[in-house]
């Protein structure tokens, strides 16, 4: 009878650990960002939803709370001065404000993850006349679900989320907004 040895099995082989690594790798990646970008969503507030409360500390050292306009729309802008889509965005809001401050309409700039003096310059530079304050603890951005600026949360006469924008909002769908929550 011959010797009959058991056969070990063979190690992989540099090819098959780089095939499964290139199948494994972007696998991985993709579910942490699709983790990322749905629990995103958990804590920002949606259309209809109550808009959190809060209150602001402003730039100009008064403070502002979400109760104290009730009656009012209200345009929460999230904005840091490092950002540039949030440069593009500011003469739109700028123009949108001028437009509906003496008609019931209050807007608020929200800093995030800002300097105090950038801040400040930003809101000089712009020209930007309404009020704008800092979320020095991330209370604001956290409450609304903010993770990366700008957005832009328009709140109802009733103290409810009317839109959500993630991004650059222009002025022409800013005002359509405005127009439809001033005529109820």
């Amino acid at each position: 009878m011959a010797d009959e040895t058991p056969s070990m099995p063979s190690a992989p082989n540099k090819r098959d650990v780089s095939a499964i690594l290139w199948i494994v790798v972007p696998l991985v990646v993709a579910g942490l960002l699709a983790f990322g970008f749905l629990s995103s969503d958990r804590g920002r507030p949606q259309p209809g939803e109550p808009a959190p409360a809060f209150s602001l500390p402003l730039l100009d050292g008064s403070q502002v709370a979400l109760r104290d306009l009730s009656g009012q729309v209200v345009v929460l802008n999230f904005w840091a001065s490092w950002c540039d889509v949030c440069k593009d965005e500011a003469p739109d809001l700028r123009q949108v404000w001028e437009h509906y401050q003496d008609r019931g309409v209050v807007f608020l700039g929200v800093t995030f993850r800002d300097a105090s003096e950038a801040s400040r310059s930003f809101v000089d530079a712009y020209g930007l006349s309404y009020a704008n304050g800092i979320d020095e603890h991330g209370r604001i951005s956290r409450a609304y679900g903010v993770v990366a600026v700008p957005e832009t949360f328009v709140i109802d006469r009733g103290g409810h989320v009317a839109a959500v924008y993630i991004g650059e909002v222009k002025a022409e769908t800013l005002s359509q907004d405005l127009e439809a929550l001033i005529a109820q």
